[in-house]
């Protein structure tokens, strides 16, 4: 609508004079309300029409700026000596009644503000003669927030924090008084220079742009535009009605753009910046700016949310930004200082008495069987006296065990009991003395809950919580509702959990004295369901207890630990400025190789000690496992050791081996001197296969012909009967004449036979195809015999019998335990058995009853594992010494013995760790040297390699690298490596 541009009258379209003031029209300004191009007036006649309006109450002093809404003056008024800023309503919007009834209410209203943020209205008014509203307000000497945050670079989070709070608290003020501002932006932010506080302006006149909400004034409509399009709210860009979340929307913006210097959206038209504000999603503050306080960039976050029900309101967003003792509820409440935190306290005491409670009932359940008397214990007790001495080291190392499981049993039975009666006794204190303040203040009118909540305050922040301000103002109203619920339930469940298991155990302890209640049936006082009913339903509250605590640091989120913010250059000037006088006032700006050198160090530091840490777990976590296998190791061994003890004393009595050579002697083939190198060849020829020059291999598989050994034995008396098959007598006779069964027979006749070094010629001393060979030879010899005694020739078949007895005579004299094995088994099955049989069907019973017990007292394998437990004690290895200087037992067996000397050191952690000790070397070596075997040192030597260097035994040992290799394997490797071989060692049978 037309209107003069004097008054600012609404005008007819043709009127040459105005009605009101009398000026010519010949210039008319047609300008809508709220229209994007800001009408032209003459700020030189408005400040004329001012000073003669406002005369002489003020003083117009001259022009602060102009823009689309009006124009703003510095003026002073004389009575007061202040200075106030004077701001003209453009005549453009001044033409618009609707527009200047708002503007005059909107400034009234904030005029009854009285806020210290917010600048002050001090009067409403008209120009005389030309009706052009204007407001008179105080004057803030300096920039607005953008060219405030411009000069400054880089806002610190302290003074982001102070600004942003500042300016929500004025508009919280404001929504107070149901006003909202709908123009909140940098530029409507002051900045006072001299204290730096902000000051929120122009409440009133951006309501004379803001319509009545009809479809004519949305944003979408051409040429109109209502706010400034970067800082618009959503529902304002939808052209919506505004509400007080639509100036919090707006200040998200603003302190988005003072944290992170950069606007949350980018656009180059109203348009383009409506689309933004109604669908994109800004980057998170966070994420902008990494060492913002978690909570500060969450609840600008807040601040941009779309919806406004998801938007906190300006009030929780001054409190979170700058708590004062206005905003802050008072933590602890008066008088309630001594309960604060005092569960969190008796939850500690009383954790004291359920530990001792889980010692004693464990203490009370399971007792050490050593210290229990039942038919296991004593059987395994009677066993030991039997085999050692009362006065031996093996029969004390049993006491000690009793002495040692005593000593910890009774250890945590007494801690266990004093632990649980002391903590009982303060948590009972405890409680009677927070009892009796809870009623006191019960009493002033304190409620259970407010008691609770101080009681349950484990980090002095439920205060926070409860009044939503500092960090937790990011949150919602539900959320703290929930982490209140959360620390109540976590302390409540503990205390219920510690009565319970004390109570419970006590309350068992008394029936069981008092004979109420039987107790165990067994030898222990409680039994596993006494211990399940005590400590099950506390452990499951306490399980609870934890849970709730998880749960309450999840509903916290970020803020579960407390952030500092990081301080400005400005905020350490600031700070020192502010000392006394007399005290330095300069702050100590480094140089950058200072910086450079200081995080250089920082992060040598850094990696030296996860370094160190690395080390100490290693070391820990492979120590520990030491000991625990040291321990299995001693505990698995124990039985077994006490079984070979078992076994040397049956050998010394009974001598099998030359009981089996004495019987065997009468059957013995008459040796001829045949040289040794003869005698070698001619094994090499039996164990060697057909294809690498061996003798011809045997056709039929001998396993099949009498399968077993029973078959074999039955077999003699078949023979003597005649009731063999044909074609089988056939099958045997050619095996009778076979190469193989012909060259083995030759070798049982030779006075000596190195079947080791034979054996060694042929590249391979353990392979099994080898000892098979042998094997076959002596069983397709042993059936010769089975065909001689069918032919009525026992005489020649007791030969061939004997033949194989030689043949295990050469095994067993051989320095390996697989050929010693094999010797004995040779004995047994082809030799001593089968003889029995003979005899048997020859009537000759005391001799088959002699040749049969030689027979099963060449079983030996059986009972010869656990040597490395003789070995275990390196300050006495008697029995160790006594065991592998035997000349009873094979030599090979001994051998085997000699080198199972370094597994001793299986029970010793050190020695785990560090390989054999010194004193475990010379105590072998010198067994070694009194066996008088040749190469008994080389082969001790050779073990103690596989012990002391696992992996790359000597290889490098010269040079500096292959120190580093013996350095390297011995701390990781070798460890490693020993502990394989401890957990699942099994010596030899």
């Amino acid at each position: 609508m037309p209107y003069c541009p004097e008054c600012s009258v609404s005008v007819l379209a043709d009127s040459t004079e105005c009605p009101e003031c009398g000026a010519s029209l010949d210039r008319v300004e047609t300008t809508a309300p709220g229209s994007a191009e800001p009408p032209h007036f003459d700020l030189d006649k408005l400040e004329q029409t001012l000073k003669s309006s406002l005369s002489p109450t003020y003083e117009i002093l001259r022009p602060l700026g102009q823009g689309g809404m009006g124009a703003v003056f510095l003026a002073k008024e004389p009575a007061l000596k202040r200075l106030v800023a004077v701001k003209v309503l453009a005549p453009g919007l001044a033409a618009d009644k609707r527009a200047r009834a708002r503007f005059e209410r909107e400034a009234r209203a904030a005029a009854a503000i009285s806020h210290p943020n917010v600048v002050r209205v001090y009067s409403v008014g008209e120009t005389k003669r030309t009706r052009l509203p204007y407001i008179v307000m105080q004057y803030v000497d300096g920039p607005n927030l953008e060219e405030w945050r411009l000069r400054r670079g880089k806002v610190g989070e302290r003074d982001a924090r102070r600004v942003i709070g500042e300016v929500a608290a004025a508009l919280a003020a404001a929504h107070a008084r149901d006003l909202v501002h709908r123009d909140v932006k940098p530029s409507n932010v002051l900045m006072e220079t001299e204290s730096g506080r902000a000051f929120v302006a122009d409440f009133g006149v951006s309501a004379a742009l803001s319509p009545t909400n009809t479809d004519e004034t949305k944003l979408t409509e051409t040429g109109v535009m209502i706010g400034t399009p970067p800082f618009m709210s959503p529902e304002q860009a939808a052209g919506k009605e505004l509400t007080h979340k639509s100036d919090v929307y707006s200040l998200g913006v603003l302190a988005y753009q003072l944290v992170t210097a950069q606007l949350p959206y980018q656009a180059n038209s109203p348009m383009g910046w409506a689309a933004a504000h109604l669908h994109d999603a800004p980057t998170p503050t966070g994420e902008c700016r990494p060492e913002l306080s978690p909570a500060i960039a969450h609840l600008v976050d807040r601040c941009l949310a779309k919806s406004p029900v998801d938007r906190p309101a300006a009030h929780q967003v001054a409190r979170g930004m700058l708590p004062s003792l206005e905003t802050e509820v008072e933590w602890p409440p008066p008088g309630l200082k001594w309960l604060q935190g005092r569960a969190q306290a008796m939850s500690r005491i009383g954790l004291v008495a359920v530990v001792g409670a889980l010692l004693a009932s464990l203490a009370l359940t399971f007792v050490p069987e050593i210290l229990v008397a039942h038919a296991p214990w004593l059987g395994r007790t009677q066993l030991v006296s039997q085999l050692a001495e009362p006065s031996s080291r093996f029969g004390q190392r049993v006491s000690d065990v009793a002495v040692l499981s005593m000593f910890l049993w009774q250890g945590a039975l007494l801690v266990g009991i004093a632990m649980l009666l002391l903590g009982t006794i303060a948590f009972l204190s405890t409680i009677s003395r927070i009892a009796e303040r809870l009623i006191r203040q019960r009493r002033l009118g304190w409620r259970v809950s407010t008691l609770c909540d101080v009681l349950v305050d484990h980090d002095g922040r439920s205060g926070l919580v409860i009044g939503g301000t500092q960090d937790f103002a990011s949150l919602g109203e539900v959320r703290r509702r929930r982490i209140i619920y959360a620390r109540r339930a976590f302390d409540l469940l503990i205390i219920v959990a510690i009565a319970w298991i004390t109570l419970a155990f006590l309350a068992k302890a008394v029936l069981i004295t008092a004979g109420i209640a039987p107790g165990s049936v067994g030898y222990a006082l409680f039994d596993s369901t006494d211990a399940l009913i005590i400590l099950a339903p506390g452990g499951l509250l306490l399980f609870l207890a934890f849970a709730t605590r998880i749960a309450e640091r999840q509903l916290m989120g970020h803020l579960g630990r407390r952030h500092s913010f990081e301080a400005a250059p400005e905020d350490v000037s600031n700070w020192y400025a502010s000392l006394p006088a007399g005290v330095s006032r300069t702050p100590a700006i480094p140089r950058d190789q200072q910086i450079r050198n200081v995080a250089w160090g920082s992060r040598v530091l850094q990696v030296l000690a996860a370094f160190a840490l690395l080390i100490f777990v290693v070391n820990l976590f492979v120590g520990g496992f030491a000991a625990f296998s040291a321990a299995k190791f001693t505990e698995r061994y124990s039985t077994r050791t006490a079984t070979l003890l078992s076994t040397l004393q049956r050998i010394d009595v009974d001598a099998p081996i030359d009981s089996a050579r004495a019987v065997l002697a009468t059957y013995e083939a008459t040796k001829s001197p045949i040289p040794e190198p003869t005698a070698n060849s001619w094994i090499r020829s039996v164990v060697l296969a057909e294809s690498n020059g061996g003798l011809q291999s045997f056709s039929v598989d001998l396993s099949s012909i009498f399968s077993d050994d029973w078959a074999l034995m039955t077999t003699f008396a078949r023979a003597r009967g005649g009731t063999i098959p044909p074609d089988t007598l056939a099958l045997l006779r050619r095996l009778s004449n076979h190469s193989r069964t012909i060259q083995i027979r030759r070798i049982a006749r030779a006075l000596r036979v190195d079947v080791l070094s034979a054996m060694e010629d042929s590249t391979s001393l353990r392979s099994p195809s080898y000892s098979r060979r042998i094997m076959e030879a002596a069983h397709a010899n042993a059936l010769a015999a089975v065909f001689d005694a069918s032919r009525g020739r026992p005489d020649s078949a007791e030969r061939r019998l004997g033949e194989n007895g030689a043949i295990g005579e050469h095994l067993l004299n051989t320095p390996d335990v697989l050929l010693n094995r094999l010797a004995l088994s040779l004995l047994r099955d082809y030799s001593l058995l089968p003889l029995a049989s003979l005899e048997r069907t020859q009537n000759n019973v005391s001799q088959s009853a002699r040749l049969y017990r030689a027979a099963q007292n060449v079983r030996l394998g059986e009972g010869f594992g656990g040597m490395a437990g003789l070995a275990v004690d390196i300050t006495n290895l008697d029995r160790f010494t006594s065991a592998v200087t035997n000349p009873r037992v094979p030599l090979g067996y001994r051998m085997s013995w000699l080198g199972q000397g370094w597994a001793g050191l299986c029970a010793h952690p050190r020695e785990i760790l560090q390989g054999p000790s010194d004193e475990r070397a010379r105590a072998l070596y010198s067994i070694a040297d009194s066996m008088g075997v040749d190469g008994a040192r080389e082969s001790l030597r050779i073990s103690q390699l596989m012990w002391s260097h696992p992996v790359t035994s000597e290889m490098g040992s010269h040079s500096p690298a292959g120190g580093w290799t013996r350095l390297l394997e011995r701390v990781f490797l070798g460890p490693a490596y020993r502990l394989l071989l401890c957990s699942p060692l099994e010596d030899l049978k």
